[in-house]
């Protein structure tokens, strides 16, 4: 019992020293499984942030290709209106043109042919309150209108250039009054409008 009793101290002593490192392994395992978790933790959120830039960066992908797309509309829009506007142009120089070349070939035929054009005009022509042309007799070919203008019907054989020369109108001012007529396309029973002289 006695070298139990001396080595009692020593026990107590190795006992609280094992201890003491016990304690202070356990306070370091500790905050080490703290660290962990905090880094789990980390690790999570930054997880969490990939996917998020990831989705974001698909978005920018996604607007990126629809605003190439509206580029491209727009671009595809200005080409057309451009395209446009030069037949705009094209037709409007080819309907001059057709103008210009109607009347000289009128003024040709003129001179070449030398025709009058027939026509018969009613004896006496008035407009009643109901708008309808009463004459006194007689076929009628032309009607005279409010303001001096003449309603003419073309007859079998009618140029505008032998109407324009039979009615003493410039033959310019004749197809500048009767914008929607084709000079060479005339119709039998086609109605033309002589302007006033």
């Amino acid at each position: 019992m006695d070298n139990l009793a001396k080595f009692a101290p020593i026990l107590a002593v190795t006992a609280l020293v094992f201890g003491l490192i016990g304690l202070i392994l356990g306070i370091v395992a500790f905050q080490k499984a703290s660290q962990l978790d905090a880094v789990g933790d980390i690790k999570d959120a930054n997880s969490t942030i990939s996917e998020s830039v990831a989705g974001l960066q698909e978005e920018m992908s996604g607007l990126s290709k629809k605003y190439v797309t509206m580029t491209n509309l727009k671009e595809f829009a200005n080409s057309t209106q451009e395209a446009f506007n030069q037949i705009t142009e094209q037709l409007t120089k080819i309907r001059t043109q057709s103008r210009t070349d109607t009347i000289k070939i009128a003024e040709l035929e003129t001179r070449l042919g030398g025709g009058t054009v027939s026509r018969s005009v009613a004896p006496v022509s008035s407009t009643t309150s109901s708008g309808t042309n009463e004459s006194s007799g007689g076929t009628t070919s032309s009607t005279v209108l409010a303001g001096g203008s003449t309603d003419y019907v073309i007859q079998s054989g009618d140029t505008l250039a032998k109407v324009a020369k039979s009615f003493g109108v410039n033959l310019e001012k004749l197809i500048s009054a009767n914008p929607d007529v084709q000079p060479r396309y005339l119709r039998v029973g086609q109605k033309i409008v002589i302007p006033a002289q």
